[in-house]
C-alpha cells in the first residue's frame, strides 16, 4: 500500500511539477505579454500624438487657409461689381450706338433725295464741263486759223491785191 501511495505521490508530484512548469511557462507568457501590450501601449500613444500633432497643424493650415479664401472671396466679389459696372457701361454704350446709328439712317433716308440731287446736279456739270472744254477747244481752233489767214493776208497784201471775185480768207474762218 506504501508503495502504491507513494507511486501515487510521485505522480502527483510529478504532476505539480508540470503544473509549476505550466505556471511558469505562462508567467513567462504573461510577462512577455505584458511587455508587448506596454510596448504597443507605448507605440499607440506615440502614435496618437504624431496624430493630435498632425491634427493640430491641420487645424493651423485650415485657418490659414480659411483666410486665404475669405480673401480670395472679397476680391472675387469686388471684381465681379466691378465687371457688372463694365456690363451696364456697355450697355448704356451700346443702347446709345444703337440710338445713334438708328437717328443716324433716319437722318440719310431723309438726305437721300438731296443726296440724289446733289449727284444728278453733279452729273449735269460734268456734261456743262465737257461742253465748254470742246466749245474753248474748237474756238482756240478757230482762233488759230484766224491768226493763219491774218498772217497769210499780210503776206497777200504784199503781192498784188488779192481781188478776185471769192470770199476773203476772214470770211473763210468766221463761216
Amino acid at each position: 500500500v506504501v508503495s502504491t501511495q507513494s507511486t501515487g505521490l510521485n505522480n502527483i508530484d510529478v504532476l505539480v511539477s508540470l503544473q509549476g512548469e505550466r505556471v511558469g511557462e505562462a508567467e513567462d507568457m504573461l510577462r512577455q505579454h505584458c511587455e508587448d501590450e506596454g510596448a504597443a501601449r507605448n507605440q499607440f500613444t506615440r502614435k496618437l500624438q504624431d496624430i493630435e500633432n498632425a491634427l493640430r497643424n491641420l487645424d493651423k493650415h485650415k485657418g490659414e487657409s480659411d483666410r486665404r479664401n475669405d480673401r480670395l472671396a472679397e476680391k472675387l466679389d469686388l471684381l465681379f461689381k466691378s465687371i457688372q459696372e463694365q456690363n451696364t457701361r456697355v450697355d448704356k454704350l451700346t443702347q446709345d450706338m444703337t440710338n445713334g446709328m438708328r437717328d443716324f439712317e433716319k437722318q440719310l433716308g431723309r438726305m437721300e433725295p438731296q443726296i440724289d440731287r446733289q449727284k444728278d446736279l453733279i452729273e449735269n456739270l460734268k456734261e456743262d464741263r465737257d461742253r465748254h472744254q470742246n466749245d474753248m477747244r474748237n474756238l482756240r481752233n478757230k482762233l488759230d486759223d484766224l491768226e493763219n489767214a491774218l498772217r497769210r493776208l499780210g503776206d497777200g497784201g504784199r503781192g498784188g491785191g488779192g481781188g478776185g471775185g471769192g470770199p476773203s480768207v476772214v470770211e473763210e474762218v468766221v463761216v
